[in-house]
């Protein structure tokens, strides 16, 4: 069962709607409340009886897994307790992928956690749709229009319609909270 939530993003107004900031934009719609913690903000969502930290790391993504690392070890959570919210540029906007395990997939943020805490945490990837030949360190740094955003706000409406599933943390359940909001 999810212990931890995580949403990746960059600190500072100038990173609000871009790609990069999704799993930041993420966490926001789950909770209200954040309080500091070392490293980031956080606060606490209960939800099906149980309750889990969102965590907001408030270091650049290159350092996630600083916070993340810290944050784990002071509450005793296991890595495969948590998930990762992030943008995948890989994925198509308004689709996602929901994996255990597994490489960075070219992801700075996913390379940093793993590099502090291993491979074996849950991940979230949004779907930003970077399109062919467009760079991807201009593109996830660049606030996406308006229409683009709000297709990334609709898959968080899915996401949080098939929540159940993606908490519970098993394959099972993984790939039917994968074919809710992909339509597969």
């Amino acid at each position: 069962m999810i212990k931890a939530l995580f949403g990746l993003g960059n600190p500072g107004a100038q990173y609000e709607y871009t790609p990069h900031n999704v799993g930041f934009a993420f966490l926001d719609t789950l909770c209200d409340c954040w309080s500091s913690c070392r490293g980031g903000v956080c606060g606490r969502v209960q939800e099906y009886g149980v309750s889990f930290f969102c965590v907001k790391p408030e270091m650049f993504m290159n350092n996630s897994g600083d916070c993340v690392g810290v944050f784990l070890q002071k509450n005793g959570i296991k890595p495969e307790e948590v998930i990762v919210v992030y943008d995948d540029a890989d994925v198509p906007l308004g689709r996602v992928r929901f994996v255990f395990g597994g490489g960075a997939r070219g992801h700075n943020g996913l390379r940093s956690i793993a590099a502090r805490v291993g491979e074996r945490f849950w991940r979230l990837g949004v779907g930003v749709g970077r399109g062919r030949g467009v760079d991807l360190g201009t593109f996830v740094l660049k606030r996406m229009p308006l229409p683009q955003w709000e297709d990334v706000l609709a898959v968080f409406d899915k996401i949080y319609e098939h929540r159940s599933l993606m908490f519970s943390l098993d394959e099972k359940s993984s790939q039917a909270f994968v074919g809710g909001i992909n339509g597969s």
